[in-house]
């Protein structure tokens, strides 16, 4: 995926892969409701963060 990103082309199968993403955000959103996590952050955001915390180690070694 990073090379992908690199290359500036389109995203393959971008709907089968971001499914999974969409589901985690609708998951954090609903701990979020109920007060399972704090709500200072949009759960996309908090998402986008954790993946890039997670892969920070690949793309900046």
């Amino acid at each position: 995926m990073l090379w992908e990103g690199l290359a500036e082309g389109p995203a393959v199968n971008k709907a089968a892969r971001t499914a999974p993403y969409q589901r985690t955000v609708a998951i954090f959103a609903e701990a979020q409701r109920d007060g399972t996590l704090n709500d200072d952050l949009h759960p996309a955001k908090l998402v986008f963060l954790l993946i890039g915390l997670a892969a920070w180690w690949v793309a900046v070694p």
